[in-house]
């Protein structure tokens, strides 16, 4: 199962981890560790890469987290986007994906 959990202070997004493999499918063909890749790489490109935010980002075997050093209000969307779209992903696959805030 992946897990995803995002942090919040208030209701302002600050972190995010994902880590896990969701073992929907065989390597290579698990479309929901897919979506969940695309969706965080993505989301971690544009705000460290195009917004060129204070992040702290670590990466290693099945994990990627970020967390925004400073506020970022158009960071915050897009962390908040994610979350949705990850949302919408677990409510299809419940046994693969779990979606938790920690405030």
């Amino acid at each position: 199962m992946t897990k995803v959990i995002f942090e919040m202070q208030g209701a302002v997004y600050k972190a995010f981890s994902v880590y896990g493999h969701a073992g929907y499918g065989e390597f290579g063909k698990d479309v929901v560790c897919s979506a969940v890749s695309s969706l965080t790489i993505h989301t971690v490109n544009v705000i460290s890469d195009d917004l060129k935010c204070d992040v702290d980002i670590r990466t290693g075997d099945g994990e990627v987290s970020l967390k925004l050093n400073a506020r970022d209000e158009f960071a915050e969307l897009l962390i908040k986007a994610l979350k949705k779209s990850l949302e919408d992903i677990s409510q299809q696959y419940p046994r693969f994906l779990k979606v938790e805030v920690k405030l």
